[in-house]
């Protein structure tokens, strides 16, 4: 009868261990981050904060690809003291999706002409790419390389193909 509850107890104890999900990153990116190329999974949270100065009209102008979903925004006014200093405008985004995925930004006043020459932020992510060396989790199946992979979305893009010619509209 002992020996029962040693296996259950350690049975227990294996699948608390083995199921524990994995924990979601953040990452937090500045100007100086500009131009990079970084690895995040789904359910990471990217911070971006970028200085700003709205007093004069100018903002960052953000925008996303698909995939990244905004938990919202917020300025922070400087401690300086002085009237139409500038501050730090933070974004919060959740990354919801695989693939590559691009935020880029464009520091400028909104009413004025883009010419080129205004500051722009850009970044990178890769999202899911789950390789060995950047990987919190690896698994069995990262290890098969892509192109030996059976995947089924080609069969299923044909099928959906296949019913919207045969309908008429």
């Amino acid at each position: 009868m002992k020996s029962y509850r040693y296996i259950l107890i350690v049975m227990l104890v294996a699948l608390a261990v083995f199921s524990t999900p994995v924990l979601a990153s953040t990452f937090s990116f500045t100007e100086g981050d500009s131009g990079k190329t970084v690895n995040v999974n789904p359910g990471d949270t990217i911070i971006v904060s970028l200085h700003e100065n709205p007093s004069t009209g100018y903002r960052w102008i953000m925008d996303t690809s698909w995939g990244m979903l905004s938990k919202g925004d917020y300025y922070t006014a400087s401690n300086t003291g002085l009237i139409g200093s500038g501050g730090v405008h933070t974004w919060n985004y959740l990354v919801t999706a695989s693939g590559t995925l691009n935020m880029s930004g464009i520091y400028k006043q909104a009413w004025m002409p883009t010419t080129g020459d205004e500051d722009v932020f850009t970044l990178t992510l890769v999202s899911g790419e789950r390789a060995f060396r950047n990987s919190r989790i690896w698994n069995w199946w990262d290890g098969v390389p892509q192109a030996n992979r059976i995947s089924l979305a080609a069969e299923k893009i044909q099928a959906i193909k296949s019913k919207i010619s045969q309908r008429s509209f």
